[in-house]
């Protein structure tokens, strides 16, 4: 096994990974775990990495559309968002609960209705692009959506070390 390899089910060698995530002195540690989640099958969005991932997906979301994702949250959704549009998400804290803000994903499909307000999902699907509030975004096509109960906490809290 070569040094230069990642073996990985596409084997995406290191300086491939290089050229697709090219960083600056900001986006430096999201470019390297880019490299280590796009090798991936299927990218789990777990609660300790939960806003990192996610951000670096936004990040680079040219290179990872079309990729399989996991992810699990509630449903959010705000007044201007369509039938078929919701976020699932985590409540992002920085500090104290008073400056918890949802944090997540735009998901489109056509049975968007059937899942209420706070109810907490498992979702499986792909990762693309929506338009929203006139803004280009990451969007989440999912493929499976299974009910689940929601997690002790609903936090999720900055990776400072990742």
């Amino acid at each position: 096994k070569c040094g230069k390899c990642l073996t990985f089910t596409n084997s995406v060698k290191d300086d491939e990974l290089d050229q697709l995530f090219q960083a600056d002195m900001y986006t430096e540690d999201f470019a390297r775990l880019a490299k280590q989640l796009y090798p991936l099958e299927t990218i789990r969005i777990k609660d300790e990495l939960f806003m990192e991932i996610l951000t670096t997906i936004d990040l680079f979301l040219e290179q990872f559309q079309g990729k399989q994702v996991e992810i699990s949250g509630f449903v959010y959704r705000e007044p201007d968002m369509t039938n078929e549009q919701f976020v699932v998400g985590r409540f992002a804290m920085d500090c104290c609960s008073a400056d918890a803000l949802p944090y997540g994903v735009l998901v489109e499909f056509d049975k968007a209705q059937r899942y209420p307000n706070d109810t907490w999902l498992s979702l499986r699907g792909t990762i693309g692009k929506a338009t929203y509030q006139e803004q280009q975004i990451m969007m989440f096509k999912p493929s499976h959506i299974q009910l689940i109960e929601a997690p002790d906490t609903p936090y999720v809290y900055p990776n400072y070390d990742f």
